[in-house]
Order: structure tokens, then sequence, then C-alpha cells
């Protein structure tokens, strides 16, 4: 009799362990959470990082290797592009490898001065997570380095060159609602 009454004893409490309690399950979920909220934000974070390396390595590699291929095909010269329409000129670059959208997937534009003789690139950061920052991150890479003749961030109300390659105030030009947003206007010499 003593051993029937241990077995129920014994059954009952390992009937009562079955499963998780309201506060192991909450507890459980909580942690969870908190997991994903830290590494969605280090995702973000990450990724717009990401992001800036691929738009240094644009302006510092790809834009280079497409001017050259470019003048070698038009006698060492940039000359062709006075004389073209400003869509062309991106239209050129990306025939020979470049992107068409920035990481951010905004539309970037080209124009020719053919008075400085140089290939301005208007490259807009509005629609990164921190637009300022990012659009800094880019410039600030780009400084001194011998292939970008010069290099500057446009923010609303600043002058860029827009795809005719006339320079207007940053809301009316080819940088898309600019309200907040930046931009990153770099110049090449194009002889």
């Amino acid at each position: 009799m003593k051993a029937a009454a241990t077995a129920r004893m014994f059954y009952r409490q390992a009937k009562r362990e079955e499963g998780f309690t309201l506060v192991e399950l909450i507890t459980v979920v909580a942690i969870i959470a908190l997991l994903v909220v830290y590494i969605t934000v280090e995702i973000g974070t990450t990724n717009d990082d990401a992001k800036v390396g691929i738009a240094n390595t644009f302006f510092l590699g790809n834009v280079p290797a497409a001017l050259g291929s470019y003048k070698s095909r038009h006698a060492n010269s940039c000359a062709a592009w006075a004389s073209a329409d400003p869509e062309d000129v991106a239209e050129d670059l990306q025939a020979r490898g470049l992107i068409s959208t920035t990481p951010w997937q905004d539309d970037w534009t080209a124009a020719y001065d053919a008075t400085e003789r140089r290939l301005i690139i208007t490259f807009p950061t509005t629609s990164s997570d921190d637009a300022s920052a990012a659009a800094n991150d880019i410039a600030s890479s780009l400084v001194n380095k011998p292939q970008v003749y010069a290099v500057r961030v446009a923010t609303s109300g600043d002058t860029v060159a827009d795809a005719t390659g006339a320079t207007k105030t940053a809301p009316d030009a080819t940088i898309e609602a600019l309200e907040a947003a930046q931009a990153v206007v770099v110049e090449y010499d194009c002889i």
C-alpha cells in the first residue's frame, strides 16, 4: 500500500511538471523580443555602413574606370559630351558598368561642364536612414583622393548641378524633394 501511495505521489508531481508556467513563458518571450530588437538595430546600422562603402567604391573605383573607358574610345577626351544630351552622359557611364541607382535606390545624375571640363555626379542619399551622416561619410572619404577633383555635400537651398549641367537651387534640381535630404556632389577632371 505504501508503494502505491508513493507511486501516485510521484505521478502527480511528474504531471504538474509537464509544461511551462505562464511566468516562464513570458520571461522567454521577453528575452527573445529584446534580442530581436537589438539585432534589428544592429543590422540597420550595419546596412547603412555597407551602403556607404558601396558608394565609396562607386566613386573611387567604378566612376574613374568608366571615365577611362569612355575616354579611351573617344580620343582620350570627354569633349564629345559637350554637345551631348545630359541624360546621355549618365547612360554612357552606365553602359560602361556603373549602376543606375545609389545603394539607397535613389537615381544619381551626371552632367558634363564643358567650360570647366569636369564630369559632375550628384549622388543623393535621401533614402538613407540618416541622410546627413551618409552624405558626410561619403564626402569625407573622397577628400584628397587623386581621382576626385572636388567633393561637397549639398543640402536644401544649396546650388547644385542638375542633369543639364546648369546650376539651380537644390529643390528645383534633379535631387528630388531635397527638403531635409542630402546629396554628395563629386567632380572629376575630364579633359
